[in-house]
């Protein structure tokens, strides 16, 4: 902005004034009857100016009988003629009406004109256009004014926004001796100050260029107003040709990429962030890593630099530095995802999230144990092993092929685990099952090559391949330690040591997923075989899926609503033991605090009086200097002309908001004090009533602030009831509403689309890629049982042996559902473990149980049993129909399947001594391989079991099918 400003009153541009043309306002073309009065919109809305010369009228009729005045005004209120007259009119004449406007001196940003017109009723004038000439005002300047006063300048600032406000420069090129001109600064237009700070203070202008710091203020923001003032003898002026702001802007932040990749082995790695510009203010900026990162914290990276992130003034870059964790763990490529919030004196770019991509740099090797084997063809059946040479954190699938002399597909061998392999993540050794054929035939030795193909998450070993030497009965055999050990391995029964027995474990899973591998190939073939036939019903299908995460969702609602009210009716328990402990400690007696508190009241009461009385003295003395003020004011109003009194009317406006602004604040802080005054003498009341039996003041106070907490614990309560009650009407109410659509949806489908749409429950199963089993007669789809989940395999193997089926309606029927996260009930598991034992348990004409919790009850039969067999679980004070404890599952599954505990042995578990009733049990089952005991999110043992917590009905199923396969 480089105006130049002469401050007698010319406005002085570069180049040729330019006149402004308006148009007849758009809103004044009305339609209107013989005669009346329409008057404009503001003609200079949108521009300001610093003289307004003439108005133009184009008149092409004004026939006989009709008139047209006009008369114009700068606030739309008081109008006057182009000579001065108040409430006065401009006659026009037909033709164009030229109106000196000159004589008024207006200037500013406000012109309105009026129209009135008459006639006969016979006929009415015709206005073609008009338009007005004015000369601009520069920017920065409201009004303009003779020899003497103060400018006001517009918003310097208008459009920008500043970190800090650093100076102000002007250029002055003449400031004639007897004249002066000064500064002062503001925000608002209201509190105005020099440079250093000083109120109502001023900056002296001195002729040439000249900056002026205003660092010291710190002002930031998108805001900055100055005015000048200026003296003359009246013999010469002062001239200001410029004037310009200096500003620190509003920096961007964000990282330097949206995207990077790293190896883990780098150790560690800075995530820039820049500024787009320098800021002389510090700025802080946050950041969040996203819940959606694969990485974890702490076991794939650490954060050296947490957030916020700070830039000192000056500083354009900084950086997040991450320290990366080069574990040995295979794992594909992890992502952590950083996202910035927002930050302090800055705003947030373009790039305000990243990506970083770990990568492994530990792939594990897969390999046989060795690479020959003899067998022989009794042995029935061998397990060759395969191992990882270190654990993976993904799932490993192992193809291989076999060759050799020797005849496949049952005549000398079966393959039992088809290839490929899989290794579940976290496990590190696998086998290939096979099944050799014990045949009359005499015949030479034959070989069996198994060769491995490409592993996907792995790399191939030095072992890749395998020759396994078989020879028959026939002929003399050749014998080997490894075809000793294959065949010992291969009977059933507990025999053989601790080692033996965790290879048949890992021989049982072999074989548990080899049998379960079969059903999910079947489902997987009739999930791809409907696949072209169920594209019409890929939008009931979608719905189906939606509606299942849904029910999920609102499932996960309904638990989280039910554990927060369980929450708030323990919160309010603990609120009332507390009262009850506070009303027990603090017995009625005699305390001087009360004397203590009464007295800080009365002096409090005494110190608001007093403040009081002054800010009424106050506000007496600011209304007498206002009211002088407004007296002095109008005499002097009086000795002005009207040219003065507009001149000045913007300057006293504003000084008399700010005195009624200060009136308000005064009279705000009265009405405080009369408050605190009120509230303080209200509080000495209840004081003296609160302490009439003189009780203590601590008593009072904590257990009035336990009534608190306690009716707050109580509304959330009963909201959170409220919102639970109604999260489980809308959830009914949308399960009936999806249950009829989903049921007119599949008639629909029968008739419209019959031939596309599958109704064989075996073949829903493999869509939706759920478990299907028939459970007896009846064909069941499990929807908690997807087919990918690990825990598939057993769960179907236990249904498959008919150990369990799942849960059951009233009729009997099968639900679907066999509750893979819910806990197992202490009669539930005792049932599992004689469904799944070798020996027929008879449970016909038994007395009834001792324990109370099972009489009447479908396990009456069972407990008794287990009563009649002595199992140590099942006490008769024992409640069986609540959750079972991980040691009593694994007690009671080793007692009922003949499985010997043997005396108590230190345990590898910390939480499990030595003296824990189940500890002997623990150790068997640990020793065998049954179970694990903790582990941390990337496989590694914890050395924790938690022998008394609840453990789900999935992990027993794993249990009980390793077990039964080992019986076996």
């Amino acid at each position: 902005m480089n105006p130049r400003v002469n401050l007698a009153g010319v406005v002085i541009l570069a180049g040729t004034a330019l006149a402004g043309f308006f148009g007849f306002p758009e809103d004044a073309h009305a339609v209107y009857p013989s005669e009346g009065i329409l008057a404009s919109t503001n003609l200079l809305a949108s521009e300001g100016a610093s003289a307004i010369a003439s108005f133009t009228a184009n008149v092409s009729a004004l026939p006989a009988g009709t008139g047209l005045r006009v008369s114009f005004s700068r606030d739309g209120s008081k109008w006057y003629s182009s000579t001065g007259a108040a409430l006065g009119w401009d006659t026009l004449a037909q033709g164009t009406n030229v109106i000196d406007l000159s004589a008024r001196g207006w200037s500013g940003g406000g012109f309105y004109y009026k129209m009135e017109f008459t006639s006969d009723g016979s006929d009415t004038p015709i206005l073609d256009d008009i338009s007005f000439a004015f000369t601009p005002a520069f920017d920065g300047v409201y009004q303009t004014y003779s020899t003497g006063g103060t400018l006001t300048s517009t918003n310097l600032l208008s459009g920008e926004t500043a970190s800090l406000i650093t100076g102000f420069s002007y250029e002055a090129s003449a400031i004639p001796a007897g004249t002066s001109l000064s500064a002062r600064f503001s925000q608002d237009c209201i509190t105005w100050v020099s440079s250093t700070g000083a109120a109502l203070g001023w900056n002296t202008l001195a002729q040439g260029t000249n900056d002026i710091d205003l660092s010291a203020l710190s002002w930031t923001g998108a805001n900055l107003y100055y005015q000048m003032t200026f003296a003359s003898d009246e013999s010469d002026t002062p001239i200001l040709d410029s004037v310009n702001v200096a500003f620190g802007g509003i920096p961007d932040v964000s990282f330097q990429s949206g995207s990077l990749a790293v190896s883990e082995a780098d150790g560690t790695v800075t995530l820039s962030l820049t500024l787009t510009e320098s800021s002389p203010l510090q700025i802080s900026v946050p950041y969040t890593i996203s819940g959606a990162s694969t990485a974890t914290l702490d076991s794939d990276y650490g954060v050296i630099t947490g957030s916020p992130l700070i830039f000192a003034p000056g500083e354009t870059s900084t950086g997040i530095i991450l320290n990366l964790t080069d574990d040995t763990l295979g794992e594909g490529s992890e992502t952590i995802i950083l996202t910035l919030g927002d930050p302090t004196n800055a705003t947030l770019g373009s790039t305000g999230t990243l990506t970083l991509t770990l990568t492994s740099d530990d792939t594990p090797e897969v390999s046989f144990q060795s690479g020959s084997l003899a067998l022989s063809e009794t042995s029935g059946s061998a397990t060759i092993t395969l191992t990882l040479s270190g654990s993976s954190a993904r799932s490993v699938t192992i193809p291989f092929s076999v060759s050799g002399t020797a005849t496949g597909t049952g005549a000398d061998f079966t393959i039992i685990t088809p290839s490929p392999l899989i290794l579940e993540a976290g496990e590190t050794s696998t086998g290939v099952i096979l099944q050799l054929i014990d045949d009359a035939s005499i015949e030479d030795g034959e070989t069996i090559i198994l060769t491995l193909g490409s592993p996907t998450n792995a790399a191939a070993g030095g072992t890749g391949s395998i020759t396994i030497s078989l020879t028959s009965d026939d002929v003399a055999a050749v014998s080997s330690s490894s075809s000793s050990q294959a065949a010992q391995g291969g009977g059933g029964g507990f025999r053989g040591s601790p080692s033996q027995m965790a290879a048949r474990i890992a021989q049982a899973r072999v074989t548990i997923f080899a049998r379960f591998e079969g059903t999910k190939r079947e489902s997987e073939r009739l999930a791809n075989e409907q696949k072209e036939a169920d594209e019409p019903a890929k939008e009931l299908l979608a719905r189906e899926q939606e509606e299942e995460r849904e029910e999920q969702a609102a499932k996960q609602r309904e638990d989280l609503m039910a554990e927060r009210i369980a929450a708030r009716k323990a919160e309010l328990a603990r609120i009332e033991q507390v009262k009850k402990e506070y009303e027990a400690k603090y017995a009625l007696r005699r305390e001087e605090r009360y004397a203590r508190a009464l007295m800080l009241e009365e002096q409090r009461f005494a110190e608001n009086q007093a403040a009081l009385l002054k800010e009424q003295e106050e506000l007496a003395q600011e209304q007498e200097a206002n009211r002088q003020r407004r007296e002095e004011r109008l005499a002097e109003q009086e000795q002005r002309d009207y040219a003065q009194l507009l001149a000045e009317w913007e300057e006293v406006r504003r000084e008399e908001q700010a005195a009624k602004e200060r009136e308000a604040r005064i009279a705000q802080r009265i009405q405080e004090r009369e408050a605190q005054i009120a509230q303080s003498r209200k509080e000495q009341e209840e004081l003296q009533k609160k302490y009439a039996l003189h009780r203590e003041e601590r008593f009072a106070r904590a257990l009035e602030e336990e009534q608190k907490r306690a009716a707050e614990a109580e509304t959330a309560l009963l909201a959170e009831q409220e919102a639970l009650q109604a999260e489980l009407e809308a959830n009914a109410l949308r399960r009936k509403e999806q249950l009829a659509k989903r049921e007119a949806r599949e008639q629909e489908a029968l008739k419209t689309a019959a031939p596309t749409l599958s109704t064989d429950p075996k073949i829903i199963a493999a869509r939706r890629g759920k478990l299907f089993a028939l459970v007896g007669d009846d064909p069941v789809i499990f929807k908690d049982v997807s087919l990918d989940e690990w825990y598939a395999p057993y769960v179907s193997y236990v249904i498959e042996e008919k150990i369990a089926t799942g849960y059951e309606d009233e009729a009997g029927k099968p639900k679907g559902e066999f509750g893979v996260e819910n806990s197992i009930t202490y009669a539930e598991v005792l049932k599992m473990a004689m469904q799944a034992s070798d020996q027929a348990f008879d449970l016909r004409g038994l007395a009834p149980p001792r324990n109370l919790s099972a009489k009447g009850t479908w396990a009456a039969s069972y407990i008794a049993k287990a009563e009649g067999l002595q199992l140590s679980v099942f006490a008769p004070s024992l409640d069986v129909n609540k959750p079972a404890t991980r040691g009593a599952v694994i007690q009671t599954l080793l007692e009922v399947l003949g499985i010997p505990t043997g005396a108590k042995t230190p345990s590898s578990f910390s939480d499990v001594p030595i003296n824990h009733p189940y500890a002997p049990a623990i150790v068997i089952a640990t020793t065998y391989g049954l179970v694990t005991g903790d582990l941390d999110a990337s496989g590694k043992p914890l050395g924790t079991f938690r022998p008394d917590d609840p453990i789900n009905r999935a992990e027993v199923a794993k249990i009980i099918a390793l077990t039964k396969e080992l019986l076996k």
